[in-house]
């Protein structure tokens, strides 16, 4: 991100310089790394590798924007076509995919078949309908991506393994979840313009 120096911070956003440096101030209480150069040629700049939640960017818009992030805000309704998803199930699995623990848990297939699973999770995946955790299935050794809401009593071993060769997650989830659940797969050409 670019040097901008109080005043154009100040004009930008349509607040007093004392405002900016207030919510300078802010950013660097909440741990993002601000760097202030002195003089005449200086200004502000956010450090690499920081990115703004949107709650600070709410807080430093100008009010006509600010109403208008807001309107958006309020008008608009996510369509949730999955079932809601246990955060404690979530934080478990980010957890163990951080640190590479395995997991022993109960997994009900498509057609109802339930299998307990040891398994290296690797990722996590939403793809807005549903998440999926990317994982090492220890006993059928091999790659599996299994839905979150057919997991059940998930038990970390204290076990911690790097699985070896991970697939790209997203890609992993977005093939499975479009061909490999179906028998046949066939390919349509179609002569016919855009």
């Amino acid at each position: 991100m670019a040097e901008t120096s109080l005043a154009e911070s100040a004009e930008r956003l349509c607040v007093t310089p004392r405002t900016v440096g207030r919510d300078v101030g802010r950013l660097r209480g909440l741990g993002y790394q601000v760097r202030a150069v002195p003089g005449p040629g200086g200004g502000y700049e956010l450090g690499a590798g920081s990115a703004l939640p949107p709650a600070v960017i709410d807080r430093v818009l100008p009010d006509p924007l600010r109403r208008r992030a807001a309107a958006l805000q309020s008008a608009v309704v996510p369509l949730a076509l999955g079932e809601p998803v246990d955060p404690d199930l979530l934080g478990l699995l980010a957890l163990a995919c951080r640190d590479s623990e395995r997991l022993r848990f109960s997994y009900t297939d498509g057609d109802g078949r339930t299998s307990n699973r040891h398994a290296v999770p690797f990722r996590l995946v939403s793809t807005g309908r549903r998440w999926y955790l990317v994982a090492r299935d220890l006993d059928r050794d091999d790659w599996r991506s299994f839905r979150l809401d057919r997991i059940a009593g998930p038990r970390p071993t204290g076990v911690r393994t790097r699985p070896a060769d991970p697939p790209g997650a997203a890609r992993f989830v977005a093939e499975g979840v479009s061909t490999r659940g179906y028998p046949s797969q066939a390919r349509v050409l179609l002569h016919a313009p855009p």
